[in-house]
C-alpha cells in the first residue's frame, strides 16, 4: 500500500529539512500546510524534491569555511546562527563586514542591501499601501555575463585574479524571463545601478559571511521597527533571482528570527522542487510562454496554485474570481483570496514573450464548464 500524502510530506520535509534544528522539523510536519499540488504521490520522484536545497547549498557553500574560525564545524546549523547572531552586534566585525563589501564594487559603507520606498517602482507602488524592501541581485548567469564585458573594471580584474567561479542564479529561467526580468527595465538599465547588482550577487558568493550578517542585521532593524509601530512590511529576498533562501540549514533562521516581517517571492522551480512549505515566504509560480503552454496555465490555477503571469492585457481578467493586476504592486501576495497576479510586459520583452489573456481566459472558462 503507498504512503498517504500526509505522510509522505512528512518524508519530505524530513529529507529537505535534515540539517535543521529538532524544533523547526517538528513544527514544519505538524503544521501540514505545505503546497506540492499537481504531484502524483505515487509515481512522485523523491531525487527531484531536495533540488533547491541543492542550488541553494552549492550558492552559499563558502559559508561553512567561513564559518570555522569561529568553531563552527560544517553543517553544525545551530552553532552557526548562534554566532551569527553575536556577530550582528559585533561592532569590529561588522567594520570589516562593510570593508569587504565596498571592496567587491559594492557601495558606501553601511548603504542598504534592500530598495524601499521609491527605490524602485514596485516598491514606490507597495509603498502606498504598506513598507515593502526588495534585494536585487544579477539574475541566472547575468554576473558571469557583465564580468566578461567589462574586463578591465576593478570588479571584473579582482574576480579573476580571485579565481571567483559564479554559479546561475536562476536554474529554471527561460529566454522570454530573462528578456523581460526587472533587471533591464527602470532603474536597472543604469549602469551604475547595474554594477552595484552584480556587485550584489559576487559578494554573496565570495564572502558569504559577510553579506548574510548585513542582510541579517538590517532586516533584524526592520523587523523592530515593524513591530514596534504595527505597520506591514513586506520583504522580498529575490527581486531578480530564485533562490531558495528557506530552505538553507542556516539562512532559514531569517524567517524565524523576523516574525514581523512577511516574506513573499516568484519563483519558477516546479512546487515539488520547491514546495510552500509553512515558516518560509509565501511563494507564487511564475509561468512563462516559452515553457508553460495555456493548458498547463489553466491546470495550475485549476489545482489551486498561485501564479504570476506576464499578459497583453489586464481587461481580460476583470471578471475573473482572483485575478489582480500585480504591475501596482506586490501586496496582492498577501491576500490569499488573490490567485493569479496579471503582470504588463518590461524590460526587452516583444509580444510572442507574453500571453494573450483573452485566449487563457477563455481557456479558463472552458475548463470550468467542462468540469463543472
Amino acid at each position: 500500500m503507498g504512503s498517504s500524502p500526509a505522510k509522505a510530506i512528512e518524508q519530505t520535509l524530513d529529507s529537505l529539512m535534515v540539517n535543521y534544528t529538532k524544533r523547526e522539523r517538528e513544527r514544519m510536519i505538524s503544521t501540514t500546510n505545505v503546497t506540492l499540488r499537481g504531484t502524483n504521490w505515487g509515481r512522485s520522484r523523491r531525487h527531484n524534491l531536495p533540488k533547491a536545497q541543492t542550488d541553494i547549498e552549492q550558492q552559499f557553500a563558502m559559508i561553512w569555511d567561513q564559518l570555522a574560525p569561529y568553531g563552527v564545524g560544517a553543517g553544525d546549523a545551530d552553532a552557526a546562527r548562534a554566532v551569527i547572531r553575536r556577530l550582528a552586534d559585533d561592532a569590529e566585525f561588522m567594520a570589516k563586514a562593510y570593508a569587504s563589501r565596498r571592496s567587491w564594487g559594492g557601495p558606501l559603507p553601511k548603504a542598504p542591501v534592500f530598495a524601499t520606498g521609491a527605490g524602485s517602482k514596485k516598491t514606490a507602488a507597495t509603498g502606498e499601501r504598506i513598507k515593502e524592501s526588495i534585494m536585487y541581485g544579477a539574475p541566472a548567469n547575468e554576473a558571469a555575463a557583465w564580468l566578461e564585458l567589462n574586463p578591465t573594471d576593478p570588479l571584473a580584474v579582482k574576480c579573476a585574479c580571485a579565481g571567483v567561479e559564479l554559479r546561475n542564479r536562476c536554474t529554471y529561467s527561460t529566454r522570454g524571463c530573462r528578456k523581460a526580468c526587472l533587471y533591464t527595465s527602470g532603474h536597472g538599465t543604469v549602469p551604475k545601478t547595474m554594477k552595484g547588482r552584480v556587485a550584489r550577487t559576487i559578494f554573496s558568493q565570495v564572502d558569504t559571511l559577510s553579506w548574510f550578517v548585513i542582510v541579517y542585521r538590517q532586516l533584524r532593524a526592520k523587523n523592530r521597527t515593524a513591530t514596534r509601530t504595527g505597520v506591514p512590511h513586506m520583504v522580498r529576498m529575490c527581486g531578480t533571482e530564485d533562490l531558495a533562501y528557506e530552505l538553507h540549514p542556516i539562512m532559514s533562521m531569517i524567517f524565524d528570527d523576523m516574525q514581523a516581517l512577511r516574506f513573499d517571492d516568484y519563483t519558477k522551480y516546479p512546487a515539488q522542487e520547491r514546495p510552500q512549505i509553512v515558516f518560509g515566504p509565501t511563494l507564487v509560480r511564475s509561468v512563462w510562454t516559452d515553457r508553460d503552454s495555456v493548458d498547463v496555465v489553466v491546470a495550475l490555477i485549476l489545482s489551486g496554485e498561485r501564479i504570476s503571469i506576464v499578459c497583453d492585457s489586464f481587461e481580460p481578467w476583470a471578471s475573473v474570481p482572483g485575478a489582480i493586476d500585480a504591475t501596482t504592486g506586490d501586496d496582492w501576495i498577501d491576500d490569499p483570496t488573490n490567485l493569479v497576479g496579471v503582470l504588463e510586459p518590461l524590460g526587452d520583452c516583444v509580444p510572442a514573450d507574453v500571453y494573450s489573456s483573452a485566449e487563457i481566459v477563455a481557456a479558463l472558462v472552458a475548463a470550468l464548464v467542462a468540469t463543472a
